[in-house]
């Protein structure tokens, strides 16, 4: 791809980051981390929900492979806490599948964790706390570290000598928006005729 092309591509990706990300994602999480930690819950399913939909869209936008399925939640999460993409540290890359099985298909399906909880304990405690017999996912380290991970991202985007991250989100962010269009466009259609 040629120079121009890969500063519209940079150009568009540092826009989405600036507006999007910056406007809905991370004010939203600042606004749920802001909640008052003294009441039991603490919007912790709300903010783990929007911090798994998080990791799913960034896997997905930034994941190496040729023609990733957005619906592919298990590998979005495989290659955004890999230690190959190096967006998270470390840990998540041997704990994609549990985080993935247990906590997100939990809150997603069934509101709760699958035999499993999770909490809002502070960063300075473990991202999964174990007990006798069961484990839950710490959801104030799970969102300092999504947003580490977008911060590494946008960094990375922003990299003039990175070519290919950003034409890749660019490429992907035109498929979400096609996809977007044709199921708004099938479902106008069949409300049309209804």
């Amino acid at each position: 791809m040629g120079v121009e092309n890969h500063t519209s591509s940079q150009v568009r990706v540092m826009r989405f980051f600036n507006c999007e990300v910056k406007q809905y994602i991370l004010n939203d999480i600042e606004t749920l981390n802001s909640v008052n930690n003294t009441k039991l819950g603490n919007c912790a399913v709300p903010l783990a929900m929007m911090l798994f939909a998080v990791i799913d869209l960034f896997g997905y936008l930034t994941r190496e492979d040729i023609d990733p399925r957005k619906t592919d939640t298990l590998g979005n999460f495989a290659y955004l806490l890999s230690k190959n993409a190096s967006f998270f540290p470390e840990e998540y890359a041997d704990k994609y599948e549990m985080i993935v099985k247990l906590f997100r298909h939990g809150l997603v399906h069934q509101f709760f964790p699958k035999a499993s909880g999770i909490c809002r304990v502070g960063i300075h405690n473990s991202l999964i706390l174990r007990n006798q017999d069961s484990c839950s996912l710490n959801v104030d380290v799970l969102a300092r570290d999504v947003v580490g991970a977008l911060e590494k991202v946008r960094q990375a985007c922003s990299d003039a000598h990175n070519h290919e991250l950003p034409e890749r989100i660019n490429s992907r962010l035109d498929r979400l928006s096609e996809e977007d269009y044709e199921i708004s466009n099938s479902i106008r259609s069949k409300t049309h005729n209804s």
